[in-house]
């Protein structure tokens, strides 16, 4: 159901958290991720996906946080470019699962 999501990250303690993010470097900013986790005192490894499957994946519980932060300043650095399309349908599957995706500053 809806809650699923939300219940099994209520659940866990900040530390046993897991962060999806993508195989490609071109894409995140691995560094920054891995220091944010180590802020944080998350130590489990990072589950590295391509595509939409990083949402599926917390969908199913694999992950809790999927944070995508730029490989560099511009629009990361290698050309890439984040599109709305990238992320609607991963974001309407978290949705309705129970979860919620949101930018930095906590808006939708």
């Amino acid at each position: 159901g809806g809650e699923r999501v939300r219940e099994t990250i209520k659940a866990k303690a900040l530390t046993d958290l897991r962060f999806c993010e993508s195989v490609e470097a071109a894409h995140s900013n691995h560094g920054t991720a891995a220091k944010v986790a180590e802020e944080l005192g998350i130590t489990a490894a990072p589950l590295r996906l391509d595509s939409q499957v990083k949402y599926g994946a917390m969908c199913r519980g694999e992950a809790e946080v999927y944070l995508r932060l730029p490989a560099s300043k511009g629009h990361m650095g290698s050309g890439y470019v984040e599109n709305i399309w990238d992320h609607a349908a991963g974001c309407l599957l978290m949705q309705e699962a129970g979860g919620g995706v949101s930018d930095m500053n906590g808006a939708p």
